[in-house]
């Protein structure tokens, strides 16, 4: 027995000692494979072709051993939690060739595979590729012109803010009626829901163009800005403004909300394809004007949405239609609490209605909201009052029993309110603020029992253009949000009649904590702006 279990121990040693002896005998050695290729995200027009040579970046310890090469690729449709990695549509190979030279038509996410194989190994490189019109992430306006004519401006930027700010006014491109005709087409309104976690979906991104003269709200690609034929929706009635009704956490079911030219409210629903009738308030058929308040929580929360807001100034009521179902219905919903008020103010004008969080907890309470009411005697208007109903959750009616109160304030000689009829008020719930514009100034709305007034605040709290541009106005402001790198800026679209230029409109940025200064100014690149937005990088 002994014999044998030496006999073994020798011929393993035996065996051993001719590996590792290269003067003994044939050895093996592996070639292995790597890349240096950094980047995996690539970006890229529909209009140009991605080439990639692999022998600029694949390397492999023996360089004599002969490579083969496939490129595959699939359109991204989602993430696969319990993969996780890409769901794909299907994948198909693209070329054998070393070098991939190939043109993307299909805009959106693409997953890349390059697979390398030598006789001994194979390797794998994954690219995520965004095919696009030009357009990632950045800034984009609506705007028109003295003859009414139409034109998208956009600054892409798919690095994000720090690029776009470094960046200037000739970096911009355009699409105007000449490319889309439907541009041209009395457009009197342009929503754009660019969604980020929280709001609404992580990469939804919806937008809308509003022709008066058609009724129609015409669907826009968000890639190339082009209106998309077969994505039309007809109202009934002659359409003023435009906004969403969410009905689920998806995108894909939602109402059309429009205030019409003779003072009614119309909605269309996306999924059915028809108007649906009004619950709440159904017999009311006129309201003398309307604005759009924003009630989100904070950048990272679903409890969020615009609220159309309703007035009745004759009888000085108040009504508001929730621009978000809390009830996560997967059909239309006309329940009574998506309806808000009605809330009368005897003998008032009401200026304006906004949201903010909650300040006297600040960010403790995330889901309570202050609801501020600003209004003013019809008979005395130096006669002011600020209404504040507190800790109202998202959803809620805040005429039903939430505590409130109202501060008086009688305006001093020169004294204004700055806050106007139908501005809208940008919550920035992440810096307990608010802003809003006048068409001479942006201001910056803190303080609890602050009444919002022309005379403060001052400083840094303050963007005034006539320190710009003497010659312009202030036509729509806009916010950037990204609480993860605490970057918050105001985008600010100006309008100067007095410009030479065809293109009279401009932006600004400033920061949201020091709007005194600004950081980026992009001049004379759109015509009159309607409305600016942020497109946030899906």
């Amino acid at each position: 027995m002994k014999k044998i279990i030496y006999i073994l121990i020798g011929i393993c040693l035996g065996v051993f000692g001719c590996i590792h002896d290269e003067t003994t005998g044939p050895h093996l050695d592996i070639s292995d494979l790597s890349t240096t290729f950094e980047d995996s995200v690539i970006y890229i027009t529909s209009t140009e072709n991605l080439r990639l040579d692999a022998g600029s970046f694949i390397v492999q310890t023996d360089s004599n051993c002969p490579l083969e090469y496939t490129w595959s690729a699939g359109k991204i449709t989602g993430w696969n939690t319990s993969t996780k990695f890409w769901q794909l549509d299907s994948m198909s190979e693209l070329s054998h060739e070393q070098v991939l030279d190939y043109n993307f038509k299909e805009l959106g996410r693409h997953l890349l595979r390059l697979k390398v194989v030598n006789q001994y190994t194979a390797y794998i490189q994954y690219f995520i590729v965004n095919v696009s019109s030009g357009f990632d992430e950045g800034i984009v306006l609506f705007s028109k012109n003295e003859a009414g004519n139409g034109m998208f401006s956009f600054l892409n930027s798919p690095k994000g803010i720090d690029t776009l700010l470094s960046m200037n006014a000739e970096n911009f491109n355009y699409v105007t009626g000449e490319d889309d005709p439907y541009l041209n087409e009395d457009i009197c309104d342009f929503i754009f829901y660019s969604g980020y976690t929280g709001y609404p979906d992580y990469g939804t991104q919806i937008l809308y163009l509003l022709s008066r003269k058609n009724k129609q709200a015409y669907s826009v690609d968000e890639y190339t800005l082009h209106t998309i034929p077969s994505d039309m929706f007809k109202f009934s009635k002659t359409p003023e403004c435009l906004t969403l009704h969410w009905h689920s956490t998806t995108s894909t079911v939602y109402d059309l909300f429009a205030f019409t030219e003779d003072g009614d409210v119309i909605s269309y629903c996306t999924k059915y394809q028809m108007e649906m009738p009004r619950m709440a308030f159904d017999s009311i058929h006129h309201w003398d004007r309307y604005s759009i308040g924003g009630g989100r929580m904070s950048s990272y929360s679903k409890n969020c949405g615009d609220i159309l807001w309703l007035y009745d100034d004759e009888k000085s009521t108040l009504y508001g239609m929730y621009a978000n179902d809390m009830q996560q219905a997967s059909t239309p919903s006309r329940r009574i609490n998506d309806y808000i008020g009605p809330k009368t103010f005897e003998g008032q004008e009401i200026v304006n209605v906004s949201y903010a969080l909650n300040q006297q907890w600040g960010l403790a309470a995330p889901l309570n909201n202050d609801v501020y009411i600003i209004t003013r005697d019809k008979e005395d208007p130096k006669k002011t009052q600020m209404h504040v109903w507190f800790f109202v959750p998202w959803g809620e009616n805040f005429v039903k029993g939430f505590r409130s109160a109202t501060y008086d304030r009688e305006l001093k000689a020169g004294e204004e309110l700055s806050l106007q009829k139908g501005v809208r008020v940008l919550p920035l719930h992440e810096r307990a603020a608010r802003f809003y514009h006048n068409g001479q100034k942006v201001f910056h709305w803190g303080k609890l029992q602050h009444v919002p007034l022309t005379s403060t605040p001052h400083g840094r709290y303050v963007f005034d253009i006539k320190q710009v541009n003497p010659n312009a106005e202030i036509v729509d402001i806009n916010l950037y949000i990204d609480k993860k790198v605490n970057k918050y800026y105001v985008l600010i679209a100006t309008y100067d009649p007095t410009s030479a230029s065809d293109k009279k409109g401009s932006v600004y940025v400033v920061g949201a904590e020091d709007l005194s200064t600004v950081v980026a100014k992009y001049e004379n690149v759109a015509y009159k702006p309607l409305k600016i937005y942020y497109k946030n990088n899906q």
